[in-house]
């Protein structure tokens, strides 16, 4: 019976299977590009045994597992160490354009005459071939082959050890990792998208305080909620008379029309409430809230209203502030938006109710309508207008947007002359409908 191996030796015996793998890099030289520096490895082939038809991506990875098999398929020839860090980082910097350092240069052709050169970027082999006349290799062998130097780099190359190394990695990684990120051209968009998400967020707290004050004040005075609709303004007249009471004796002409102050007074004697005693401090706390929510609201309206004269005057003089922003930040651009036909300018916003709409797939005992406005209805011109005449009217407002878009993109010191003019094409359009 033949005695099982060991474990120890079997990285030895497998390097007698695996020679045969290594027919394909005789007299070649290996080029490995190190942080710390550059290395030339000779590729050692002991014995030829072609005969043997082996798996030679596997026989790499059994060949460099270990530091001792490792020294046994690749020798260090020469390794030429980087003075510093700046001698380094313009190395790789160059290696990044695909250009050899003069360094480089002088190791090859120290070492690599008549010799054929394993790369692992096929720019620089390109390259060197045409400089020096170097055959150069590169396929997916040789990456396997890099793979294995590096995990065994330290005990390959003497005088260098594994701390060396990560700090050679550490210093080249932070001097190139500037290079390699991606200059943001749409760096305007960036606080107009915290401001749209900024504005959403506080539009949603101030609804459910107003809606909080409009259900405990509708226990002292249930008839304003029908006199008063808006909540804002259901507040302000909270906040300004605090009892209905005191509704008789307070001016409400800066906030309401004389007949809705008229109603209001005279509905305030009549009411049929119950009395305020320990709600009405929190009732007040709560009023003050929501006014302050509206004032920060404004300012962040007007913050936008700058951002968005500066990435898209024109658009910002058609549509306003917020729905230009709401645009911008769908097509992520105002190239993208550029792009755009009036059509799909219209149905923005709308996506959700659009395409279930048209779909066929979905069985319908009734035709569905389709939306006529998404992100336009939140225009006044769009919203203010009659039921029936809203769908004509975006749709000579999303003519108009879409020439304002390119106006921005492409124009150059013109102002919001052009979508100042369009909102007066548009409005006398929408009053020659009406």
């Amino acid at each position: 019976m033949k005695r099982e191996l060991t474990p120890l030796l079997q990285p030895y015996t497998s390097w007698l299977k695996i020679s045969a793998a290594f027919e394909l890099f005789v007299k070649m030289m290996l080029l490995f590009e190190s942080p710390a520096g550059f290395a030339l490895f000779r590729v050692i082939n002991e014995e030829r045994r072609s005969n043997i038809e082996v798996d030679i991506f596997q026989d790499l990875r059994i060949a460099f597992s270990s530091p001792i098999t490792a020294g046994q398929t690749v020798s260090l020839t020469a390794f030429e160490q980087f003075p510093n860090v700046v001698h380094a980082l313009e190395a790789f910097a160059q290696l990044r354009e695909g250009v050899p350092s003069r360094g480089l240069l002088n190791l090859l052709r120290a070492n690599c005459e008549g010799e054929t050169l394993l790369v692992a970027d096929p720019k620089l082999g390109r390259v060197i071939k045409k400089l020096l006349q170097i055959d150069c290799v590169h396929d997916k062998a040789v990456m396997e082959l890099h793979k294995g130097v590096r995990s065994q780099f330290t005990h390959l190359v003497t005088g260098l050890s594994d701390q060396e190394l990560a700090v050679w990695s550490s210093a080249v990684s932070y001097g190139l990792a500037p290079g390699n990120l991606v200059p943001n051209y749409d760096r305007l968009l960036v606080p107009i998208v915290e401001h749209v998400r900024l504005l959403g967020d506080v539009d949603k707290k101030m609804n459910t305080l107003a809606m909080r004050v409009r259900e405990w004040y509708g226990w002292h005075f249930p008839e304003l909620a029908k006199i008063v609709k808006n909540n804002l303004l259901y507040t302000k007249c909270v906040r300004l008379m605090k009892s209905r009471n005191n509704a008789v004796k307070v001016d409400f002409s800066g906030l309401l029309g004389d007949e809705t102050e008229e109603q209001l007074k005279s509905e305030s004697v009549t009411s049929t409430g119950s009395d305020l005693s320990e709600v009405d401090p929190l009732i007040q706390s709560l009023c003050h809230q929501v006014l302050e929510f509206d004032e920060h609201m404004s300012q962040l309206r007007d913050n936008l209203h700058t951002h968005m004269q500066v990435m898209a005057p024109n658009v910002t003089a058609l549509l306003g502030g917020t729905v230009a922003a709401r645009l911008l930040i769908h097509d992520k651009s105002l190239r993208r938006l550029s792009k755009r036909s009036a059509s799909g300018i219209q149905m923005l916003g709308a996506e959700r109710s659009f395409f279930p709409a048209k779909s066929t797939r979905i069985p319908k005992t009734e035709p569905t309508p389709t939306p006529k406005h998404g992100y336009l209805y939140e225009t006044s011109v769009v919203r203010e207008a009659p039921r029936r005449f809203r769908g004509k009217i975006a749709r000579v407002l999303a003519g108009k947007v879409a020439i304002c878009v390119r106006c921005d993109l492409l124009g150059e010191g013109h102002g919001n002359s052009v979508g100042l003019g369009c909102l007066e094409q548009v409005r006398a359009r929408a009053s020659q409908m009406m």
